[in-house]
């Protein structure tokens, strides 16, 4: 009997969790290294940086760690979370 089972479309987790480029996520532009300040906007777009879109944790519908800073009080999502990490990327286009 074979104990091993799969949905079919099964991926590692470890790509997942892996911090990426620092990079805007609206236009793909270049970012500083390290954490972004609570206000650091990209330089070519001005959208945030410290925001969810930008974070490892993000799987485009919330937060993968169920951070409740995302729930701000403010427009920008995320924009205090503490567990902030780049996400994967492969840079800009």
């Amino acid at each position: 009997m074979n104990s091993t089972w799969s949905f079919g479309d099964d991926v590692p987790l470890e790509p997942l969790f892996k911090p990426g480029e620092p990079c805007c996520y609206h236009c793909g532009s270049p970012a500083p290294e390290g954490v972004p300040d609570f206000h650091a906007r990209c330089q070519v777009c001005g959208f945030h940086l410290h925001t969810c879109p930008n974070c490892m944790f993000y799987n485009g519908l919330g937060c993968l760690i169920l951070e409740p800073a995302i729930w701000s009080d403010t427009t920008v999502m995320g924009k205090f979370c503490p567990s902030f990490n780049w996400r994967e990327s492969e840079g800009p286009g």
